[in-house]
């Protein structure tokens, strides 16, 4: 009938709309819009940002392993220095993160196989031959996910890398802590560096709020400061 196209192509902009919904909704909250884009916006860790920055401009990535208590920097660090070497455009492409608490064992296998020997229409910058991948809440990832991994890495080194991030250091099996050439570890921040970058997001938001309500925040937060950017939501 005449009125079918019509109602299947009102039905798949709808569909498309509440596909990107949930995307524009979390672009939206501080967490996601503050997130640093660049090794230089890293709040904290001066350290590790000079040694991230020396990998960018070396164009060169080891095996690396990031530990740390949550909230101080980790995923930002590695996703920055993926974005640095490949460009925030290839994400997906030649470099991507997977959070291994989020995932079931079946899809992060999936995820996994998928990405790491699809293969890529866009070529890599110059000079690249190698797909990056970065492991969050690496504490979680299963034995048959970490077998995947190990693998890659040591059979396929020239064309894989793997940056694994965790809490705790000491759920990482040796085996695997053994392949990396590299153990960063990542400290609680400054108070001072957290409250500092809080009033910052404050004054662009205009986000009406006390400064003893942002100390109780940052003191209750210990350090973390993903969460004490979170907590200015119910603020705005």
């Amino acid at each position: 009938m005449l009125w079918e196209p019509l109602i299947i192509s009102i039905f798949l902009s709808f569909t498309i709309w509440d596909d990107n919904e949930p995307q524009a909704i979390k672009n939206r909250l501080l967490v996601y819009k503050y997130r640093p884009q660049s090794m230089a916006a890293i709040i904290g860790q001066d350290d590790h940002k000079l040694f991230g920055q020396r990998l960018i401009n070396q164009k060169r990535v080891p095996n690396l392993l990031l530990y740390g208590p949550p909230g101080v920097g980790k995923t930002a660090w590695a996703e920055c220095l993926a974005a640095g070497i490949f460009g925030w455009e290839l994400e997906d492409v030649w470099w991507r993160t997977f959070n291994a608490a989020e995932l079931t064992k079946t899809e992060m296998l999936n995820l996994l196989w998928n990405f790491a020997d699809r293969f890529a229409f866009v070529s890599p910058p110059a000079g690249l031959n190698f797909k990056l991948i970065v492991i969050d809440e690496a504490d979680s990832l299963q034995k048959q996910a970490e077998t995947f991994l190990r693998t890659k890495m040591e059979k396929e080194s020239n064309f894989y890398r793997v940056i694994m991030i965790c809490n705790d250091l000491s759920k990482i099996s040796p085996p695997m802590q053994s392949r990396f050439g590299d153990a960063l570890e990542f400290e609680r921040l400054d108070p001072n560096l957290i409250r500092q970058r809080m009033d910052e997001i404050i004054s662009n938001e205009k986000i009406n709020i006390t400064q003893a309500h942002r100390d109780q925040i940052i003191l209750k937060n210990r350090g973390d400061l993903r969460k004490s950017i979170g907590a200015l939501e119910r603020y705005r």
